[in-house]
């Protein structure tokens, strides 16, 4: 650390069975990367190993708004994916 506040930093991994869908959902979260708080860091991304993995890491030196963009991200992720699950049921129901 250099001469800064310490970071926390909060990785999550979720695993999209169909791997079409993780870059949607990337997709679906990027708009939220705007007007974060100062000093946080936020990543999406895809993992390039399996592809069907979306991983978010978050950094920041303050635990609620850390917490609170944890949140928001959830709350985008959520209605995204269950809208993209059900599509591709209808594509192949």
């Amino acid at each position: 650390m250099r001469g800064g506040l310490p970071k926390l930093r909060v990785t999550v991994e979720v695993r999209i069975y169909a791997s079409n869908m993780v870059e949607t959902l990337v997709d679906a979260i990027k708009p939220d990367n705007v007007g974060i708080p100062q000093g946080m860091r936020l990543c999406t991304r895809i993992d390039e190993e399996s592809g069907n993995y979306l991983k978010i890491r978050v950094d920041h030196h303050k635990i609620p708004p850390l917490l609170n963009t944890l949140n928001d991200l959830f709350s985008c992720i959520q209605p995204a994916f269950k809208l993209l699950s059900e599509l591709t049921l209808q594509r192949h129901g």
